[in-house]
């Protein structure tokens, strides 16, 4: 996904029908460091924000119950 710098990115990770299990979520820039992401729980699963201080394309990458969430 390619972001603006400094402008607040906001997702949802749905956990519904899934189960009780850790949820692991990464953000990282185009160059493959880690970028710091906010995840706080809702009903439906987590809600995610972070702030790119980079430009160019960034990878979110979800872990449920220790499984690669793809999408």
């Amino acid at each position: 996904m390619y972001v603006a710098v400094c402008v607040c990115v906001a997702g949802a990770v749905t956990t519904l029908g899934a189960g009780v299990a850790d949820m692991k979520l990464q953000v990282t820039n185009n160059r493959g460091m880690s970028v710091a992401s906010k995840v706080s729980e809702t009903p439906q699963g987590y809600h995610v924000t972070y702030v790119p201080a980079d430009p160019g394309t960034h990878s979110i990458h979800v872990k449920y119950g220790g499984l690669d969430v793809p999408g």
